[in-house]
């Protein structure tokens, strides 16, 4: 099942982003992805600080 969820997860990054790059310039494309990916790098490591904290306690 983990491997299922990795694999469209992938698949969900690569159109996503080829969407985005493809919408105007490739620079403003990739700057406007990798902004989202790091804010997604952000909230995910939030919270699972946040869960392990909530399961230590």
């Amino acid at each position: 099942m983990l491997n299922t969820f990795r694999q469209f997860g992938g698949a969900l990054a690569v159109a996503v982003y080829g969407a985005l790059v493809s919408g105007g310039s490739f620079a403003h494309g990739m700057r406007i992805g990798l902004v989202a990916a790091a804010i997604l790098l952000a909230a995910t490591a939030t919270a699972t600080a946040g869960v392990s904290r909530a399961r230590q306690s």
